[in-house]
């Protein structure tokens, strides 16, 4: 199990403190269902992965576009879709835990990325500007939506654990947490996640390939909520132990 990174601050005071949202992409690889088919979602399978209006679940809301005054009818109906923001409400954000790492397999270099180019070039260095790497201190919140993948899901544990063993003269901490995403049926009702996941895992044991649109078109159309997640870095306990 990996230990919690202990940091000197003995040697200087901060005087520069970088806090950095930092999104993490899936890995989607292998993505498999454990689910079979109860047949309680059959008709909702019949639906366009080109349409999306057909779509029986969705995070995005399908708004009729009516044609300009004047305008030719060509006889086809245009829609707009409506993007969702994700929300990292930092009452239902629970930050991962590092006993939650036990078993999974450190995957990612986002971090050490991040911190190698920090250093590259955090100071110009010349007469008048002297930096020094010890002045500097470094928040950072891995985040992503929580997926209906397991695999998905997967990913950010896996790139929190590798962050935890990034070596920098930087001092950094990190902490790690999924924020939520809002799901709706045809009609723009709210339903819940676990309703859309049993589809989506039922939807891939039937079809593959269409359940991994599904998932890629829904979670394509949701945004970061990154006001709320520099708020959630802002006041974490964790990360504030670095300044």
């Amino acid at each position: 199990m990996p230990k919690k990174r202990k940091l000197d601050h003995s040697k200087k005071s901060i005087k520069f403190v970088v806090n950095t949202p930092m999104y993490v992409p899936a890995d989607m690889s292998g993505d498999s269902s454990d689910e079979e088919d109860n047949g309680n979602f059959t008709e909702k399978f019949d639906f366009d992965p080109k349409n999306l209006e057909s779509f029986p679940y969705r995070t995005f809301a399908v708004k009729k576009v009516k044609p300009k005054k004047g305008a030719p009818d060509t006889g086809i109906e245009k829609v707009k879709i409506i993007h969702q923001v994700g929300s990292a409400n930092t009452k239902d954000i629970k930050p991962i835990k590092i006993e939650e790492l036990e078993g999974v397999e450190p995957k990612g270099t986002r971090v050490k990325d991040f911190l190698e180019k920090l250093e590259a070039q955090a100071f110009v260095k010349d007469e008048v500007n002297e930096g020094e790497l010890e002045d500097i201190s470094v928040g950072l919140a891995l985040n992503r939506k929580l997926s209906l993948s397991t695999r998905s899901n997967k990913s950010l544990k896996k790139e929190f654990k590798a962050s935890l063993e990034a070596e920098s003269p930087i001092k950094h901490q990190e902490i790690a947490f999924f924020w939520n995403v809002q799901w709706f049926d045809k009609l723009g009702k709210e339903v819940g996640t676990d309703l859309v996941r049993h589809f989506y895992k039922q939807l891939k044991r039937k079809d593959p390939a269409k359940a991994d649109e599904f998932l890629r078109i829904n979670e394509s159309e949701v945004s970061p909520p990154y006001q709320e997640l520099r708020e959630i870095l802002r006041l974490s306990e964790k990360t504030g132990s670095v300044r």
